[in-house]
């Protein structure tokens, strides 16, 4: 098969989620794919297609500038190569397996991003800039909500949060379910293979082995709550004055039926025998 947007590689990976499934090749994958990281692929492996990532692939989400690399940055992870081989691992590799932080060299990292169709792990790098923002700042503007302010390890759409905001209201989907219902949809044969699976037979483990078996269900509820308060906030008005600070009964929503002096009681009801 040939690649059915450069039409000269062959092609070796298709793309679930963009319109009509196409076939594409290394290359135009990754290039078609920086606006959307969170696509599902699959691989061709000599005879049939099977799961894969974007991540296998070599995507690389760039921040500060968009989609586009920064242009401060030492170097640019090279495409990969058509002939290249795709990891076609059925297993999530462990949270032991992420790149370590360094402070000496912080341009370039593996989060976990959580969004509307699963869990993810994706490489990002960061902006090098003199005047560069913050890196949850950096996030933020590419509508990723970091779940802590210093050395970001994990992020979640906003989309994701409005998406369990609006679950929680209709359906009464509590956090534990809808995070179980992410894992699902990373991996519905193999769910406790998605690398935050739950914590199993704590008791046999010792304190030391316990983060490579976190979830992210415990940054999940801290998050969520962040993103009602800045939701009421935004609605209420204090969305954009970081110096107003709202009082008692700013985020309560009017209701016309409470009795109200001045709204809805006539003047001297507080004399009237009967009420």
């Amino acid at each position: 098969m040939t690649c059915t947007s450069c039409l000269v590689q062959e092609s070796q990976i298709r793309c679930l989620d963009c319109l009509g499934s196409p076939t594409l090749c290394h290359g135009c994958g990754v290039k078609k794919h920086r606006s959307n990281p969170f696509h599902k692929i699959e691989a061709w492996n000599g005879r049939c297609f099977v799961p894969s990532d974007l991540n296998d692939i070599g995507l690389l989400i760039h921040l500060g500038h968009g989609v586009d690399r920064c242009p401060q940055s030492p170097g640019d992870h090279p495409c990969p190569q058509e002939e290249a081989p795709i990891n076609i691992d059925l297993h999530y590799p462990g949270t032991d397996d992420e790149a370590a932080w360094n402070d000496e060299q912080l341009e370039e990292d593996v989060i976990t991003v959580i969004h509307t169709t699963g869990v993810y792990k994706r490489r990002v790098r960061w902006c090098q800039c003199p005047e560069a923002s913050p890196h949850h700042i950096q996030l933020l503007r590419m509508k990723l909500y970091p779940a802590s302010v210093k050395m970001p390890q994990t992020a979640f759409t906003f989309s994701v949060l409005d998406h369990f905001y609006i679950d929680a209201m209709e359906c009464k989907t509590s956090a534990n379910n809808f995070f179980s219902k992410l894992k699902r949809l990373t991996s519905n044969a193999f769910p406790h293979t998605v690398p935050v699976s739950p914590l199993k037979h704590c008791n046999y483990l010792s304190l030391s082995n316990l983060t490579g078996y976190q979830n992210r269900y415990r940054e999940l509820l801290r998050v969520s709550r962040q993103w009602r308060v800045l939701l009421s906030k935004k609605r209420f008005g204090f969305g954009h004055d970081r110096d107003k600070t709202p009082g008692p009964g700013d985020l309560a929503l009017f209701c016309p039926a409470c009795p109200q002096a001045g709204v809805n009681l006539t003047d001297g009801w507080e004399r009237d025998p009967d009420q």
